[in-house]
């Protein structure tokens, strides 16, 4: 083991030098996300019930009511009156959410549930009479909770506004308000009354024909009610609007009768069960259904008729009309306002739209296609009146923008009458260029371009002052393409409706869509293109595929290391075999002791075997991962599936530096080189600490898992609270991953005693996992054993990390033992002997201090010198500290450090010194800075950065001179401490003093 320490000792600078290349890349290109994430349906995690027996928490007697009801019950009537939740629909069925939420019921109890429509004041009479057995219009009150059997929200239900179309608001005087109407016994004028900020009159209504009819004569202004658009569908002239502020009226599933107390409880045990989120997808859809049988209504005979057929329409979009239409090269996707909409008609209407150009044909190619016919809508055409015998609008906009001349923004703005001195680009045969040539004729200063691109360019050569566009053009070059640095100079209040444009014999299609579009809620679809920004990462990402080269380097070394180990056991082997043939010679009077030396020797062998095979499958499982995905990663051109595979990659990097970790703890106690610091510590942050690190695996198994101290600790110790962690978090990292699900684990922490200050403190890992073998416990602790074979590569993990805790605990004065029983679980129990620390306030762990921080211009106006002879290194530490301001200067070897630092011996604050250089190593070049004719030179911090890490590294260059050490892969809230602790703390030499 000693020969393999010495060679892994040479080439683990350079492991580790490109291991922190690894995870630095996949660092910062975590950061490379998307603007547009995939969005995760919140509602996918929501549980299903098969049946009312699946639910959580029912009761016998709960099963025994239901089963009673099924035997004699043949159906359930469930009331509601006309709205939105519950319609007739074109084949006198009921749709709506009401029907879809009576399916549910349906199934999930076994008995029918009918839905029914009443009027308002017959569902109230039929729920006290019997007629109806539930309903879901009423909401829960402290009153109505006292009179019926209520569950919680089932669904939130918009409150909407009804008047009556186009009629002028009533006059009202100072001294009468506005009235407003509300069905009576409705909580809804509760409701609106503490949402609305101001004075009104409440009249009241038995129904929603009394409703309509006060509102037709005038004795109402407006008729507030849940879903009520549904209701008035019957009437021509009225007009449904969302209440601002938006109010919502929460409605039960309520009933009447006691024998159907029991349906209430099991319901809202689902409730309770967080199944919200179902029934609010389940609203949905009803409503969905909703729009899609009010537009149905709507329709006439010959464009149902022209629906019937399944049309598949064909059309043509602009590639650079942002947000309206446009071709993202960068996802190689259509988007838009124009897109998002036609998958709102596609989705009510059936029809299916099929574009027919490709992303790069220019606009008079469009039109083209679509006056002859091979196209029969556009994404936008604005209404001309040239073009006005030759194309069909709707009525209809999914858009309003605004004329406006754009400049660069130092242009300052200019007025009105200025304009005729300005240098104005237009683009050729636009409505833009129509309507500036309207409102100033004979300007002398324009120059026309055939493409609004063109114009744009002119804009940011200074080839023209300013260009008439729209308020969208200014975003698409703000937010798409962000070009920052222009304005609209002048916005004209001039308003432009932007909608479809449509072949002139598309007259069913066009009316169609107008009808389609008034259902749809465009205004929320354009207002989040138009405050929608872009983040080209992409860019930045394939910057930096090159970096991908430094894994391939990785796997060289890694590699090495490899056949390292299998060279070793080979060594091992040979040397068995020698001992076995001596101990063969040796013994031949005694047939049973060669026996069992042979079987022992086997037995080691094969477990050194097993280990090895263990640890090539641990190297080579994420190797594998960061070759496979890194091919993956070059060529996938989605930024989604780039960000997928730098997060698999830095996944399998850590793991990989574990495995290492875990050797070169080995290796280090074979060669009696593993060493304990001293220091103080708080020990229920120590505990805190260690907990923290498997909380999140638990929560992945919902596993139970508690803490237990005992009080008499104390609270300060003395000793290395790292390790100490480092073998709690193995015995809970075992305990996670061999319990399976909701298994129970426990950390129990006892204080057993103390003798002259020496605390002895017993700590137990409880598990109710898969338990362990009696004859497989004695080989636990073994470096080289494995309990069972095939652990390994069932649960993952090296297998060392219990001989590295019984090396640690041992150190500690203590000792580590097992108790198990197979399929019941395991009690990993430790004792270590700590010094009480002096009586003062709790003390944090110094090793614990290296808090995140902002380092945003931490370190402005400082100067430091880096010496490393890697490249990767360097650019590494120049991406970390960048943030901070700090100035670095570099130097390639300790030769050129030296050189650099002897030059301007003041100019830096602190050295960051490579140990490994060629031509002069790090150890050199401080001796040598510290013997120099300076004042300065004496004192100035040198900080070591290697990945020499043992113990005796560290003491080798405070023995060379150096102030400090940080190790490789670099921490960089450390690098950040070390820097605040000798740039900041430690004031710097003067060269005047």
């Amino acid at each position: 083991m000693l020969a393999m320490l010495r060679i892994m000792n040479a080439g683990i600078k350079q492991i580790t030098g490109i291991s922190l290349a690894v995870l630095f890349l996949s660092g910062v290109l975590q950061g490379c996300k998307e603007s547009k994430a995939e969005q995760t349906d919140i509602l996918a995690s929501t549980p299903h019930y098969e049946s009312y027996l699946d639910i959580p928490g029912i009761t016998d007697d709960e099963i025994k009511a239901v089963e009673n009801l099924q035997k004699h019950t043949d159906f359930f009537t469930y009331g509601m009156i006309l709205t939105a939740e519950t319609f007739y629909t074109e084949d006198g069925r009921t749709g709506g959410f009401s029907a879809l939420f009576c399916n549910w019921l349906t199934e999930l109890f076994g008995i029918e549930f009918k839905p029914r429509i009443f009027k308002w004041d017959d569902l109230l009479a039929g729920l006290e009479s019997g007629e109806v057995d539930f309903t879901g219009e009423l909401t829960a009150t402290d009153e109505r909770r006292m009179r019926y059997f209520m569950t919680e929200s089932i669904a939130n239900r918009p409150v909407k506004q009804i008047k009556i179309m186009d009629s002028p608001q009533r006059q009202v005087s100072s001294q009468k308000n506005r009235r407003y109407a509300f069905l009576r016994d409705s909580t809804t004028v509760n409701d609106v009354a503490a949402a609305l900020n101001e004075t009104y009159e409440t009249v009241f209504a038995e129904n929603i024909y009394e409703a309509y009819q006060l509102l037709k004569s005038g004795e109402a202004d407006a008729f507030f009610g849940e879903g009520a658009e549904a209701s008035f569908n019957i009437y021509d002239d009225v007009t449904a609007s969302d209440v601002f502020p938006i109010i919502y009226a929460p409605v039960s599933l309520t009933a009447n009768k006691p024998e159907l107390e029991p349906v209430i409880s099991i319901i809202q045990k689902i409730l309770d069960d967080d199944y919200s989120g179902y029934l609010t997808n389940l609203y949905n859809s009803g409503y969905h259904d909703y729009i899609k049988h009010n537009l149905l209504m709507r329709l006439s005979e010959e464009e149902k008729k022209y629906l019937s057929g399944n049309p598949v329409v064909k059309f043509v979009a602009e590639y650079d009309n942002y947000p309206i239409s446009f071709y993202d090269r960068h996802r190689n996707e259509w988007q838009g306002i124009a897109f998002d909409v036609i998958r709102e008609i596609e989705a009510f209407t059936g029809i299916t739209f099929q574009i027919v150009n490709n992303e790069n044909t220019e606009w008079p190619a469009l039109l083209q296609k679509l006056s002859g016919g091979e196209a029969e809508m556009i994404t936008e055409l604005l209404h001309t009146a040239e073009r006005e015998n030759n194309y069909l609008w709707p009525n209809a906009f999914f858009m309003k923008d605004y004329y406006a001349l754009l400049s660069k923004s130092e242009l300052r703005n200019v007025r009105i009458n200025e304009i005729k001195h300005l240098k104005v680009g237009l683009t050729k045969n636009t409505p833009q260029t129509d309507i500036f040539n309207r409102w100033f004729p004979n300007h002398r200063h324009i120059i026309v371009y055939e493409k609004a691109a063109d114009a744009f360019s002119a804009l940011q050569n200074d080839e023209i002052d300013v260009m008439m566009s729209y308020i969208s053009r200014l975003l698409m070059h703000t937010n798409y393409y962000e070009q920052a640095g222009y304005k609209a100079n002048i916005i004209f209040n001039y308003p432009i409706g932007s909608t479809f444009g449509f072949n002139k014999d598309s007259k069913i299609l066009c009316s169609i869509v107008e009808k389609t579009i008034k259902m749809i809620d465009v205004d929320g679809i354009s207002g989040n293109w138009m405050r929608k920004t872009y983040d080209y990462r992409t860019k930045l990402t394939q910057a930096r595929i090159p970096w991908f080269i430094g894994l391939s380097i990785m796997f060289i070394f890694i590699l090495i290391l490899l056949s390292i180990l299998f060279h070793k056991k080979w060594n091992e082997g040979k040397m068995l075999e020698e001992q076995v043939q001596e101990r063969t010679r040796e013994l031949k009077s005694s047939q049973l002791d060669l026996e069992e030396a042979l079987d022992g020797a086997q037995a080691a062998s094969r477990a050194k075997t097993v280990f090895l095979a263990n640890m090539s499958h641990e190297i080579r499982t994420p190797i594998n991962a960061i070759v496979g995905m890194t091919a993956i990663g070059e060529s996938a051109e989605n930024l989604e599936r780039k960000d997928y595979c730098f997060k698999r990659i830095d996944e399998a990097s850590r793991h990989l530096l574990g495995v290492i970790n875990d050797i070169l703890d080995v290796s280090k106690i074979e060669a009696n080189k593993f060493q304990l610091s001293s220091v103080e510590f708080n020990f229920d942050t120590a505990i805190q600490r260690a907990v923290s690190i498997i909380t999140f695996r638990v929560d992945e198994k919902q596993q139970k898992f508690s803490v237990n101290i005992d009080k008499s600790i104390p609270k300060t110790l003395v000793g290395d609270d790292q390790r100490l962690r480092q073998v709690i978090t193995n015995l809970l990292g075992n305990a996670v991953k061999f319990t399976p699900e909701k298994g129970l684990i426990s950390l129990d922490a006892k204080y057993m005693g103390e003798n002259n200050g020496v605390c002895t403190i017993q700590i137990e890992v409880t598990d109710t996992g898969i338990g362990i073998k009696p004859d497989k416990l004695d080989m636990l602790f073994g470096a080289f054993n494995q309990a069972e074979a095939n652990t390994t590569r069932r649960f993952g993990g090296t297998g060392l990390g219990l001989s590295i805790s019984k090396a640690i605990v041992e150190m500690m004065g203590g000792k580590i033992w097992v108790k198990s029983e197979p399929d019941k679980g395991s009690t990993f129990a430790f004792t270590v002997h700590m010094q009480r620390a002096a009586e003062h306030a709790d003390t944090e762990n110094n090793n614990e201090k290296y808090e995140h921080t902002d380092a945003q211009g931490l370190f402005e106006g400082r100067n430091i010198l880096l010496a490393e002879d890697m490249e990767i290194n360097r650019e590494i530490v120049l991406a970390l500290l960048e943030p901070t301001g700090i100035k670095i200067s570099q130097a390639l070897n300790g030769k050129e450090a030296l050189k650099k630092f002897t030059q301007t011996p003041d100019k830096y604050d602190a050295i960051f010194m490579d140990v490994q250089m060629p031509e002069m190593d790090g150890y050199e070049a401080t001796k040598r800075i510290r013997a120099l004719d300076s004042p300065y030179a004496k004192t100035v911090p040198i900080i070591a950065m290697t990945a020499n890490v043992f113990q005796e590294d560290i003491e080798k260059c405070f023995k060379a001179g150096m102030n400090d050490h940080v190790g490789k892969p670099l921490n960089i809230d450390e690098v950040l401490f070390k820097l605040r602790i000798h740039c900041m703390r430690k004031p710097r030499y003067a060269a005047s003093a």
